[in-house]
């Protein structure tokens, strides 16, 4: 699924701009995403569907593809953020990934809709996969140096074994000698920081485009003569 430029054309618009806010939508932890209810009260809820499946057919390659549910009250649309995966090569010459997708939810009723933007993403540190849905960091914009910390230290001990990190520093370990070593050192650098933090600022950019994208295609469909 590719995007047209309309939707690139907001996610700048919203980089650049300082009189546009940085969310509407809210953050909903519990399903991973985030929703915004949008209040059309001179479109009925037919109207609303037909205005939601026409935005799908401008913005994707294949709305037939895309759309994987379409009903009177709910539309389910197949969703992939246009992200650059790696975040950087470290000094071990490992390299870090982040891939995100996800599904975009209409729920439809007289005078309003709400979208819901469920996310699926997961990050890799030299090919060692982390849990699905375990970066909310990543996903919310909550980056700090700590946070860097633990990604760091769960990739140089293998992001799946992580839970005897702490417990073999203790009890002086050499491997996990080696990688607060190693952590100490990239932070100081603060490259893998600033990546992270961007990497989190266009995700957020993208998802906020794609609410603005709908809103402004709505707003505009209102004004149309039939």
């Amino acid at each position: 699924m590719s995007l047209l430029n309309s939707i690139r054309y907001f996610i700048l618009l919203l980089i650049f701009s300082s009189t546009l806010p940085a969310h509407s939508q809210e953050v909903d932890e519990n399903s991973y995403g985030y929703k915004e209810v949008i209040e059309v009260a001179d479109l009925s809820s037919s109207q609303i569907h037909a205005t939601i499946i026409e935005w799908i057919a401008k913005n994707f390659s294949s709305d037939e593809k895309a759309i994987q549910l379409n009903s009177d009250e709910k539309i389910v649309v197949n969703y992939e953020f246009d992200l650059n995966p790696r975040i950087m090569r470290t000094s071990q010459n490992t390299t870090t990934k982040y891939v995100a997708n996800g599904f975009l939810t209409f729920l439809i009723r007289e005078g309003k809709f709400r979208i819901d933007m469920q996310i699926e993403d997961q990050y890799t540190f030299d090919g060692k996969k982390a849990s699905p849905n375990s970066t909310p960091e990543i996903l919310f914009g909550t980056i700090t140096e700590e946070y860097i910390k633990i990604l760091l230290s769960k990739g140089f001990m293998n992001v799946k074994q992580y839970g005897g990190f702490l417990s073999s520093l203790k009890t002086g370990d050499k491997k996990a000698k080696q990688a607060e070593k190693y952590v100490s050192k990239e932070l100081k650098k603060g490259v893998y920081l600033q990546r992270v933090k961007k990497l989190s600022t266009d995700l957020n950019a993208e998802v906020s485009a794609v609410y603005s994208s709908v809103k402004s295609f709505l707003v505009s469909s209102q004004k149309e003569d039939f």
